[in-house]
């Protein structure tokens, strides 16, 4: 791979380089060498070469069209899965109030027993009852 470029001040010849693709133009400015900024024609050239390089060869496209009938079948064409409407975030909902249960009973087993309390009797000491 070689590298050309150009280095002149005459317009008419700088003007018929641009239009060759992939050639670097140089100006000498105040001690300086400036590189102009690519042609049209260059980027062109370049994005059609990057292009070529990113699509596959003809017989890599024949191998990964006969794989992929081996794989999905001729002809068949994917089957997304649909996704179902899902139901709300349990964390953020509310939850249900708890119904009354005296107005359920409807006055069935409408008193309560009341529980027998059992106390512990008190020791006493054989010397105080004597």
């Amino acid at each position: 791979m070689f590298f050309v470029c150009y280095l002149c001040q005459d317009e008419n010849l700088t003007a018929r380089i641009r239009k060759l693709a992939g050639v670097a133009l140089l100006y000498i400015a105040f001690n300086a060498i400036n590189l102009e900024s690519p042609s049209e024609s260059s980027r062109l050239k370049a994005d059609e070469h990057v292009q070529m390089r990113m699509e596959p060869a003809a017989h890599e496209q024949e191998a990964l069209n006969c794989l992929m009938e081996s794989t999905f079948g001729k002809g068949s064409e994917i089957v997304r899965k649909r996704k179902h409407v899902k139901g709300p975030n349990p964390l953020s909902c509310k939850k249900k109030k708890v119904k009354d249960r005296s107005a359920g009973d409807c006055g069935r087993n409408s008193r309560k027993r009341k529980r027998k309390r059992s106390r512990k009797r008190a020791k006493t000491d054989s010397s105080l009852v004597q």
